[in-house]
């Protein structure tokens, strides 16, 4: 990976909770601050996909079932331009 070198001005508060992230996930200021950039612009990468995988994999297969009718159930309901899409 090329790297460019440049310069932010961010407020102590800031500072102080990149640096605390930095430390809980064992990486530099510079990591961390390429992970959260990278996880603003693909929000279900990272660790957001593997929360969602290792939740998915916890359901039983029936009860995984049940929640998918549900959500299409709920969404549904809310958009009406979705009971003419195909399930």
């Amino acid at each position: 990976m090329q790297t460019i070198r440049t310069t932010y001005a961010l407020d102590v508060a800031t500072v102080q909770r990149l640096d605390r992230l930095a430390r809980q996930w064992g990486l530099s200021r510079s990591a961390a601050l390429r992970k959260l950039v990278h996880e603003a612009v693909e929000p279900r990468s990272g660790e957001r996909r593997a929360a969602w995988q290792r939740l998915r994999g916890s359901l039983p297969p029936a009860a995984a079932a049940a929640w998918r009718t549900r959500l299409r159930q709920e969404r549904t309901a809310a958009d009406p331009a979705r009971r003419h899409r195909p399930q």
